[in-house]
């Protein structure tokens, strides 16, 4: 489970780079049960070195949020 930009907490699946030489974790939120994209977040993990220092836990640095989704038959007007 992880919570994404919008502060929902979701299922989530996870990939590590196989290098681990970047010490990072890329998560994608997955909607329960549609399994929709809802959003990601991208974590240093916990062992590895930020600015120099040992990293005691994970760290999230940057996430974002499907906040809404449609398909229409025309572009949106802004004033």
């Amino acid at each position: 489970m992880a919570s994404e930009r919008a502060g929902r907490v979701w299922p989530s699946t996870s990939r590590t780079p196989s290098t681990r030489s970047l010490n990072l974790r890329v998560e994608l939120l997955l909607d329960p049960k549609t399994h929709q994209y809802l959003g990601e977040r991208i974590l240093y993990l916990a062992g590895g070195k930020i600015d120099g220092k040992i990293a005691t836990e994970d760290r999230v640095v940057d996430s974002s949020a499907m906040v809404k989704l449609a398909v229409t038959g025309a572009f949106p007007k802004h004033p």
